[in-house]
């Protein structure tokens, strides 16, 4: 029974170790492809809205959707 403990603490150290491994490898490779912008989260660095006034003089903002947009 002893060493079915001891084998036991071993593979949950190994588990922990890789879920630790596995989530600091996934933090490195987001880190570079999500940008925080003034509209949001987005896979942009730059914010690519468009703003233009049409014939009328009407104002438009076109924006591309973010992966998180916040007011």
């Amino acid at each position: 029974m002893l060493k079915f403990l001891e084998k036991l603490k071993f593979y949950v150290k190994i588990a922990r170790m890789k879920t630790i491994l596995f989530t600091f490898l996934i933090g490195i490779f987001l880190s570079g492809c999500l940008f925080v912008n003034e509209r949001g989260i987005s896979t942009r660095y730059y914010n690519d809205c468009k703003e233009y006034y049409d014939a009328n003089g009407t104002y438009h903002k076109g924006c591309p959707h973010n992966v998180i947009d916040w007011n």
